[in-house]
This record gives C-alpha cells, structure tokens and sequence, in this order.
C-alpha cells in the first residue's frame, strides 16, 4: 500500500472515530486532522468537505456489506422456489455481522457509529443512504414477492427496524446478557439464527400501519 493509500487510511479511521463519538454537527475537519496526525490540506485533497468525508467513511462500510448480501441474495433471486423469509433475512443480516464482527473492538467502534447516524438530521442521513439503497430496494422487492399482502411502506419500516435492532445487537456485543456474545463465528452463527428468528416474527407480524 502506498503512502498516499495509507494516509487516505489514517483520515477515514479517524473520521470514522470522530464521527462515532462525535455525531456530524460535532465534528470538525480539525478535529479529524488532530486524531489523523496530517495536516488539513491531505483532508482536503483526498476528500473535500466535510460531507464527502463522511459519505466516504459510510461507502467504506457499505461496500463489503452490499457486496456480500447482493452475493447471497443473487440465488435466492434466481431459484424456481420462493425463497423463505428466513432465508432471505439470513441474506441480509449476516453480511453486516460477519463484516462488522471482524473483531469487537471493530465491531464496538461502527456499532458506535451507526447509533450515532440514526440520531443524524435527516440531510445528514441523505448523505450515506444512497450507498444501501440499491441492496435494500432488491431485498424490499423479494420480501414483497414473499409478504404480498403487506405493502411497500409497512416493509420498508419493519426492514428499518430490522437493521436498528441488528447495530444495538452490535453495539452489545460481551456485555452481559448481550446476543451476541464475542466475535467468534459460532457465537457470531448463534446470534444471526436468533436475530433472524426474531426478525422474520416481526416482518410477518401486521399492524395498522400506512399504505
């Protein structure tokens, strides 16, 4: 990796701690500088604003995650058979964890941030959206071809909360009485059989909710 690589590296980690503890509004392009040890104009140069910034530390994240539940998700798609719910949400939740989970420290610091992102102004939350939107559009489509008689709306936020209880899952991970109880596969393949469980009860459940 190349200094410039590795300099692009040190900004997004800082970026990513300062955005975590911080929130967007409380973080500055100085604050992110001093946790980097570079000088603002690298900032700058590698990335612009403040928003870029923060959209490259989300697309970072995303990249993997999206990539591995597009890969799972892609058989699902193209099976004769409907696919059961369970196993679609297996699609869609175990990338984010085997991702994430890679160690807990890791896991404890994004867990951090994306809490702090769903506090995040709605124009804040803009900015990273656009990076899942696509996997969640083909995950929506596929849970309506299951849950026909629920409508688009009502999915979109039970898959919304879906994806809060899977962060504070994340956020918990060693404490007592947490799901998941540390970073290792079977302990991380435990949790993702208990969340999907507990998620499908929740997608099929109904409510009066909006059209």
């Amino acid at each position: 990796m190349g200094s410039a690589a590795v300099t692009k590296q040190r900004i997004l980690d800082a970026a990513e701690r300062m955005f975590g503890t911080h929130g967007f509004d409380g973080t500055t392009l100085r604050n992110v500088v001093k946790d980097a040890a570079v000088n603002l104009a690298l900032v700058s140069y590698h990335f612009g604003s403040k928003e870029e910034l923060y959209q490259a530390v989300i697309a970072r994240m995303a990249e993997p995650i999206v990539k591995s539940q597009l890969a799972a998700l892609e058989p699902l798609e193209a099976a004769d058979a409907l696919p059961t719910l369970e196993a679609v949400l297996t699609a869609y939740m175990k990338p984010p964890m085997d991702n994430l989970l890679i160690n807990q420290e890791l896991a404890l610091e994004r867990a951090k941030f994306f809490s702090r992102y769903y506090m995040e102004p709605a124009s804040v939350q803009a900015l990273a959206n656009q990076e899942f939107a696509s996997s969640d559009e083909r995950f929506l489509d596929m849970f309506q071809r299951i849950l026909p008689e629920q409508s688009r709306m009502q999915l979109f936020w039970k898959l919304d909360a879906v994806v809060m209880m899977l962060v504070r899952s994340m956020s918990e991970i060693g404490k007592p009485y947490a799901l998941i109880k540390s970073n290792s596969k079977a302990d991380i393949e435990t949790a993702a059989l208990e969340l999907v469980a507990f998620a499908a009860s929740g997608m099929r459940g109904s409510y009066c909710g909006a059209d």
